[in-house]
């Protein structure tokens, strides 16, 4: 199923909550943060994620996250949590696995044009995420 034109889009998130996948792609003991394009957060160091699609399980939406914001095929690890945030016009209920790279080169979408790997958490990452990378073990 393909995401909604976005009148429909912009119609919905006034009255219902979005259900997301946010992802944390570790390598050699650092995990990916990327450079939002857009809102929310456009500017900021955020994991990569979306919203899932009616229909799609968990495990699908986290690959095809993978595929379409990183160009990468994924394999999960474990799940880190379930995570909420109430914008002024949006409602998101996250799940956050952590992931790692199962084939493929990352390249980036529309959403984040460049991402970087970190050992440590920057102080510009959108404070959502950090709660995230925290409960994953980062610091």
């Amino acid at each position: 199923m393909q995401r909604p034109d976005d009148t429909l889009f912009h119609k919905f998130q006034s009255y219902f909550p979005f259900c997301c996948v946010d992802l944390i792609l570790i390598k050699n003991g650092k995990f990916l943060l990327v450079k939002r394009s857009i809102s929310p957060y456009k500017g900021k160091l955020c994991l990569p994620g979306g919203i899932m699609r009616r229909g799609e399980k968990l495990e699908a939406a986290v690959k095809r996250i993978g595929r379409e914001e990183l160009g990468i095929d994924v394999e999960i690890k474990t799940s880190v949590g379930f995570y909420e945030k109430i914008y002024p016009n949006r409602h998101d209920v996250t799940h956050c696995f952590l992931v790692i790279t199962k084939k493929g080169k990352i390249h980036y979408d529309y959403q984040a044009k460049t991402g970087k790997f970190f050992k440590n958490i920057p102080k510009e990452t959108a404070p959502f995420f950090k709660k995230m990378l925290i409960d994953a073990g980062f610091s």
